[in-house]
């Protein structure tokens, strides 16, 4: 029976040795530059742009938040028969309550383990007096330039801002490009629906919330995340054949026979 591609990994499994007749392999980058979205101006947040290697990603974070509070989070992919190399997914740091928070994540090693994904979240401090709802507007602006979109949030007091790139440069409704939170971590089961959001209508989504205090005219909280979706998609397929073909040289083998 042929084993099923449903990864990412559980710690059981990133345990497994050769001795547990799993066959290893080391995937490289096979997917260039010409599989991210193609942005007409820089995007960051805090100094960390799309396309940056993990190593990139970590210094900056580590100057912005302090070595200390950098986490990072790391696996495999691949089935309990053919496994890849442990790879970085994830930066993190907080230094809460008010610096916030970031967090960036990284596709697998066949496109070069780079950023796709990133997202920024600041719970403002009324100590230090709340900033003008309109001067956060300003500094996106400045930052990112004039977005695609502005609305009033739907749920609460708030502004929501969206920037589209790339394709026809709007939204069909998917919820990688309509909803606020579009920062996204890597799950290659996921696959199919990374797929399906690279043809809502852009290739790079950022979207911005600011929401409102209870006094007028002042914003509580800031976040801003950015998601890849040409790059995720296509990463995520990449992976998905190359383990199916591992797997498939895997089973020709045929089951190891013992030594007597």
């Amino acid at each position: 029976m042929k084993a099923a591609i449903a990864l990412v990994l559980t710690a059981s499994l990133l345990a497994a040795s050769p001795a547990s007749a799993t066959d290893f392999f080391e995937m490289t980058e096979t997917l260039d530059a010409s599989a991210r979205a193609n942005l007409d101006r820089p995007i960051d947040i805090i100094g960390v742009q799309p396309g940056m290697t993990p190593a990139e990603a970590n210094a900056l974070v580590a100057a912005e938040f302090d070595k200390a509070r950098l986490e990072t989070e790391e696996t495999r992919i691949g089935t309990a028969e053919v496994q890849s190399q442990v790879f970085q997914i994830e930066s993190e740091a907080a230094w809460l309550p008010h610096n916030g928070v970031v967090r960036f994540y990284f596709t697998s090693p066949i496109s070069g383990n780079r950023v796709f994904s990133g997202q920024r979240f600041v719970m403002l401090d009324p100590a230090q007096g709340l900033p003008p709802i309109e001067a956060l507007e300003k500094q996106l602006v400045e930052k990112y330039g004039k977005p695609t979109l502005v609305r009033p949030g739907e749920h609460y007091p708030s502004t929501e801002l969206f920037w589209y790139f790339g394709g026809e440069a709007k939204c069909d409704g998917n919820r990688w490009c309509a909803q606020t939170n579009v920062a996204s971590g890597y799950e290659i089961g996921a696959t199919a629906e990374y797929e399906e959001a690279a043809k809502s209508g852009s290739d790079f989504v950022i979207a911005a919330l600011i929401a409102h205090d209870e006094q007028p005219g002042r914003a509580k909280s800031v976040g801003v995340n950015f998601v890849d979706l040409k790059l995720r998609a296509a990463s995520a397929r990449a992976d998905v054949e190359l383990i199916r073909k591992k797997l498939a040289e895997f089973e020709a083998k045929g089951p190891a026979l013992p030594k007597l």
